[in-house]
Formats: C-alpha cells, structure tokens, sequence
C-alpha cells in the first residue's frame, strides 16, 4: 500500500475524546492547502485539492458524460482539451488498446449518454501513430458507429485528426467493412433501411464513402444497394430485373417505396407506404410531417429512441387525447422499458433500426431528457406549444428508474448528500434542460428507492436536511431542493462532519453527488472520512462520490472510496456491489 494511501485509508484506532464529542479536531491544513503532494492531488478551478484520476477513469468519464456546455469555471473547449490529453497521454504510454477496449465497453454496454464522446475518442485512436491502437480502433468500428450518422461523425472526426489529405489503406479497408458488416449481421433490407434513413450528415454522403473507400461486392443485393448510392439517392430507380433472389426483390420494392414517399403529397398513400414498408420519419417529405395522420401512423412502429426524441414534436398535434390510441401506445411502449441484462446486451440490435429485433432499453439520460422536455409544455426554438398528457408523464418517471439496472438492497445504513451549491446549476453535458442538481437528486433517489435504512442531507458549506421520500413526484423534490439551496460555497467533507455533530455513529456508506468543485473546507474529505472511521470504531466505513461533470478531480482515495460517473446506467449495481465489500 502506498504512503498516501496509508494516510487516508481505513483505520480503527480509537480516539476517545473524538468518539465522545463527535467533533473533529482543529486542522492545520484546509482544503485550499494540498496535503498530499503534486502528484496525487491538484487544484481545481475554485482552488481547493482533490484527487487526480488515473487516465483511464477520466477517460471513462469523459466517454460517459462528455464535455458539452463546461462548468461553471471552465468552458467547453478547455474542458474537452484536457480530456483528450488524458486519452493521448494513455495511447503515447503503450495503453492504447487498453483505451480501445474502454471505449468498446462504454457503447456497446450503452452507459454513453451521447455517442459523439466514444467517437471523437475512437477517431483519435484509429489516426494515431501507434500500429496496435490503429488496428484495434477499426476493428470495432462497426460495434461502435451502429448507424451511419455515427459513420459519418467518425469520418468527419477522422478528417480533422489527420494530417494529411487521403484516405490510407487500413481506413478505406474499414470504411468499407462497414457496409459488408452492417449487411451481413443486420440483413440486406437493414442495410437499404440505414442509408436511405441516413443519407447524408455532417458533410458526408454515402456516395462520397462509396467513392473515397472504393467499395464494391459482388454480391446482386448488395450491388443494387451500392449502385443505389451512386446514382445521387437513388435518382432513377434501378428497375431492371437483376437477380432471383427474393431478397434483392424485397429490397428493391423498399428503395421505391422510399422514393414515392419523398414524392406524394397524399396522406392517404404516404400513411399506407410508412405502414407497408416500416419508413421512418426521415424518409418522409418534410412538408408531410405537418399532418397528424402521418405520424400516427409513424408512431405504430417507431424505434424507442425516436419516439422519446419526438414526443414533443406529437404533443403539439395534440396526439395525445385522453384514451387515445397514441396515448396508448406511448404508455405501452415506456412500460416496456427495462434494465439491460450485462450478459445479453451485446446481442441486443440498436434501437434505431426496426428491421431488428426491438430493444426495449433506453439509457436513463435520454428517458430523463425526453420527460424534462415533454414536461415543460413548450420549446422556444421550435415555437411549439402542447398540454403534458400526465399519464405520459407518469409512465416516463417509472421508465426512467426502471432503466438503472435492477439491485438488491444491501441493508446497509446510508448517507445520501446531494451537492447544493450554485455550481449544481450548471446544465448536464449534452443537454439544455437538465441541471446537475435535478441528475443528482435522480440518481440519489435510484437508492432510496431500493434501501430502507438512510439519511438525506443537502450541504454547500452548511447542512440542509431535505425533506425527500421515494414516493415524491420530480417537481416535489426539485422545490424542496430550491427552497433550502445555498450558493456560498462548497464543502464535500461537510457529510462526515454533519453525521459526528449529530451523534450519527452507524453511517455505513457516504455517498455524495457532486461536481467536486470543493475548496471552503477546514478538512479534507478524505481526513473527514479518516476521523469518522474512527468515529464510529468502523475501519470500513466507505464513501462513494458520483461526478456530475467530466473534470480530472475525484474524492476518493483509497480502497474503500469509491469513484463513479453520476449517469452511467450500471452505476446503481456498482455502487451496491461495492458496499457489500468488507
């Protein structure tokens, strides 16, 4: 065990005057002092210390969370800069291919809020300089880029990581394994659904990936496919008889399909062309999409992502009646949510695509993002106006604790401390509505749901006990939240203080929701830790710090700290495994 790790590491020597008074002795150094040397403990932007992850834990972060819209003290581009120096640093130390399996981990076991995170990440280890991590980048890229929009992201990625101009032979060999892949593993009518759907973002086309990466087959489906792309989006559909093989035929009723669907300005026959041939809304012309017909008849089939993007859009048709068919079927639809099993969500297709089996997952952020948004009736960048259906609302509350994986109590006393200082309201990386402070309390909530024995605290540099029970609707606790919040500072030792001053010796768990953006302290959190370890005469006490933005800072320190991102899906289950240690 490492010195530092034998300074702030479990203890049970005993200090009687600490047991008796439950108060912690005068500190000589205070969070604005580091304690633990350069190496181990750096400033953060308010100018307290904490902890520096290891590479590889800030990548996860980085790759779960992701950078967008900064902190409050440090913008996006800084942000992103230092989390891609924490990749460079890994590929430029022979861990490369350590990184690429991290990275493989977090999107196909679908913890990413956003993918563009794992891309950016993936596009950087595919053009490095290191043969292994190169090879090993593009080995995964069809597990990782599902569908072509994160194709063309990774390509656009690619572009403004290279120094050159051209296309290398590992790449075009990738690019073009994409398509033999997606069209062997997700069938012929899959691969005709994809990049009709997808047909150009972020300043690619299919036609332009057909051309740089020299893709060809000689396979009819597949070439029917291929010359479909290179005539402009199918622009004079191929109609001569090209093969036998039923599957060519049944793709080439779907491309035609998708070219009348661009075409008709009739509801009656685009409604029977989405029903017929499972189109999606981008295959539909845009001036169609003002029709409520239409999209109820895009909604009978639509992916589970898609439908949550677009609840929004179907409220201000006013889709929604009270026992209507579309209320039904959203309702229906949420209820089937449900955690991923870790040993199977391999094999479970994107939700994206309905010409696969139907995934009934959906990561806790997008579920989240979809009620805010729904909830809050009315969008100022779409002018779009609607009444929240509070069956809906209610169906895609349950939806998003069912979507944590599912644990078992541990029957262990904890504390939940959620972070109430000004920088909680800071918005969630990746999104517009969602503040730190409404994630945290969701997340804290996924505990309280399933355990019996705890304590809720709000704290800054003070306590606030908060009146919070698992059966509290979102708006509740958010209220209860804003009336005892306090912007004065922050100090992430104030749980282990609150529990010693108020006599709280049997706290087995600490567990704090927080950006870690600590520093009004007199202590340490680690050195609060220490003192209420020996406190309750429990050398096992643990303390879990779930981050609510992706910055190098941590809390935790030894082995009985534990450091995890505040949205990853699996973190419930984490969290419980790891307080059933000891």
């Amino acid at each position: 065990m490492s010195s530092v790790q034998e300074e702030v590491g479990p203890t049970n020597q005993r200090d009687p005057q600490l047991q008796e008074t439950g108060r912690l002795p005068n500190q000589r150094e205070p969070e604005y002092h580091n304690i633990h040397g350069p190496q181990d403990q750096i400033c953060n932007e308010y100018g307290g210390y904490t902890f520096r992850l290891s590479p590889v834990r800030r990548l996860e972060r980085y790759l779960i969370l992701g950078t967008e819209g900064g902190t409050v003290y440090r913008d996006e581009a800084v942000l992103e800069m230092d989390n891609i120096e924490s990749l460079t640093e890994m590929i430029n130390n022979k861990r490369g291919t350590e990184a690429v399996k991290k990275i493989r981990d977090v999107s196909v076991n679908r913890r990413c809020a956003k993918q563009k995170y794992v891309i950016h990440s993936l596009a950087i280890c595919a053009r490095s300089r290191d043969p292994e991590t190169q090879k090993a980048a593009y080995e995964i890229l069809p597990e990782v880029c599902r569908i072509p929009s994160d194709l063309f992201l990774f390509l656009n990625f690619c572009k403004e990581n290279s120094t050159g101009s051209g296309w290398g032979r590992a790449h075009r060999r990738a690019i073009s394994n994409w398509y033999v892949h997606v069209y062997q593993n997700r069938n012929p009518l899959g691969l005709a659904y994809l990049v009709t759907k997808y047909w150009a973002r972020y300043n690619f086309t299919h036609r332009d990936t057909l051309r740089l990466a020299h893709i060809s087959s000689d396979d009819p489906t597949l070439q029917l496919i291929l010359r479909y792309i290179a005539k402009e989006h199918g622009r004079g559909v191929i109609n001569e008889n090209i093969s036998d093989d039923p599957s060519a035929a049944e793709v080439q009723a779907f491309l035609e399909a998708c070219q009348k669907a661009r075409k008709t300005d009739k509801v009656d026959e685009l409604c029977y062309l989405i029903r017929q041939h499972n189109l999606a809304r981008e295959h539909v012309n845009t001036d169609m999409l003002k029709c409520k017909d239409v999209w109820e008849a895009l909604l009978e089939k639509m992916p589970m992502e898609a439908m949550l993007r677009n609840l929004r859009n179907m409220g201000s048709l006013k889709m929604f009646a009270a026992n209507s068919k579309a209320e039904d079927i959203v309702i229906q639809r949420l209820n089937e949510i449900r955690s991923v099993d870790m040993e199977r969500v391999e094999a479970i297709q994107d939700d994206e695509e309905p010409m696969c089996p139907r995934s009934a997952h959906s990561h806790p952020f997008r579920i989240l993002q979809a009620l805010t948004e729904y909830q809050r009736g009315s969008s100022t960048r779409h002018n779009q106006y609607h009444e929240p259906n509070m069956r809906i609302v209610g169906a895609l509350e349950n939806a998003f604790f069912r979507s944590f994986s599912q644990i078992e109590p541990t029957h262990k006393k904890f504390c939940l401390a959620v972070d109430l200082s000004r920088s909680m309201e800071k918005r969630v990386h990746g999104s517009q509505c969602i503040t730190c402070a409404k994630a945290a309390a969701l997340q804290m909530l996924t505990i309280a749901k399933v355990e019996e024995n705890y304590e809720i605290i709000g704290f800054s540099t003070q306590n606030r006990n908060l009146a919070i029970t698992p059966d509290m609707n979102i708006d509740d606790i958010m209220n209860v939240m804003r009336s005892t919040g306090n912007y004065e500072g922050l100090d992430c030792a104030y749980p282990m203080k609150w529990a010693m001053e108020n006599k709280k010796q049997d706290i087995d768990v600490f567990i704090i929701y927080t950006n870690n953006d600590t520093y009004c302290g007199s202590v340490h959190a680690s050195e609060a830790l220490r003192q209420y370890r020996i406190y309750s005469n429990n050398p096992y006490v643990k303390l879990v710090v779930c981050a609510m933005n992706s910055n190098g800072f941590s809390l935790a320190k030894d082995e009985y700290m534990l450091d995890v991102v505040g949205f990853d899906a699996h973190t419930p289950s984490i969290i419980a495994d790891f307080c059933r240690m000891g």
